[in-house]
């Protein structure tokens, strides 16, 4: 929604600073209050855990709130989703039917169409399974926005500078990955069950780590532009080394999800490169279809004038 502030370079990073801060101070309040009502080990929600401590009053505050907060979530998540469908119809990555708005700008046509997919999701898929692959989504999405900044902190914001760098990004997303979900999987998580974990996993998972710092320590060496290219690019501090270890964190994260869920969200992500291959397809042979008609022009043109000529 970026798109639509008139300041974007005054607005965003407010919104953003004051929208992060919000949410982290008042989930991790929210998370302290539940950890202290409840054992470590008990898997509940606030309704029971107020109801364990005899709160009625307060586990049917909570109920309610829930109500009525929940429509507004999904209200705030859906509003973005017609705006990001017609861009992407726009460039072609999806059916044009997106991509057209009415008077005002409005993807109304978009938005029924979305609204209706998502009804028919939410309505045929276990909520615990949905809840699963947005926390997944959310996670994966997170480490292309740490990686995207990395790309553009080293001059590849729609210009290639520094040419092997993808590589180092490649590679980094690879060990970083396989290093944090064998240390969950292999380690923390039978730990904490109380089942028994081998030596070597552990061993293993810190070389996959190390290797990955390696590269992040190789990424920042790419670092060689001169003062007027070094003042065109994006000068956040400590890149690449916080979004590097920001995507560590994510993958251990989403090492805590069942692979179930990572299969589901895997078919899902299959479905979307479907789609996007296929009508690059067709754009490709749009473009050559275009291109032999223009040269068949070309060549037509060309032997008029020659007539004409003689």
């Amino acid at each position: 929604m970026a798109g639509k502030a008139e300041r974007p370079t005054y607005t965003m990073p407010l919104a953003l600073a004051g929208t992060l801060l919000g949410a982290a101070t008042l989930s991790t309040l929210a998370q302290l209050a539940l950890a202290g009502m409840v054992p470590a080990t008990a898997s509940v929600q606030w309704p029971e855990a107020f109801a364990a401590q005899g709160w009625h009053g307060a586990r049917l505050f909570v109920n309610i709130g829930e109500v009525v907060l929940l429509p507004l979530v999904v209200l705030l998540s859906f509003l973005p989703q017609p705006e990001l469908l017609g861009a992407m119809a726009k460039d072609g990555i999806i059916p044009e039917g997106f991509g057209r708005s009415d008077a005002s700008g409005t993807y109304v046509r978009g938005s029924l169409l979305s609204g209706a997919v998502m009804v028919l999701v939410a309505a045929a898929v276990p909520f615990y399974i949905l809840w699963d692959m947005i926390s997944l989504g959310v996670l994966l999405g997170f480490n292309l926005t740490n990686t995207s900044l990395i790309m553009v902190r080293y001059g590849n914001g729609g210009q290639v500078r520094a040419q092997g760098l993808v590589y180092w990004v490649a590679g980094f997303w690879a060990m970083g990955a396989t290093g944090a979900y064998t240390l969950w999987k292999g380690v923390v998580g039978p730990a904490l069950e109380g089942n028994h974990w081998h030596s070597w996993l552990l061993i293993l998972s810190a070389m996959l780590l190390s290797a990955a710092l390696v590269m992040l320590v190789c990424i920042a060496r790419h670092e060689e532009f001169d003062a007027e290219e070094s003042a065109q690019l994006f000068r956040t501090p400590a890149v690449p080394f916080v979004p590097g270890l920001a995507i560590i964190l994510n993958f251990t994260l989403m090492a805590t999800l069942p692979w179930r869920d990572h299969f589901c969200l895997l078919g899902v992500i299959l479905a979307c490169v479907g789609v996007y291959a296929i009508k690059s397809v067709q754009r490709v042979a749009e473009f050559s279809m275009e291109s032999e008609s223009a040269d068949t022009e070309d060549s037509a043109e060309t032997s008029v004038e020659l007539s004409s000529r003689e």
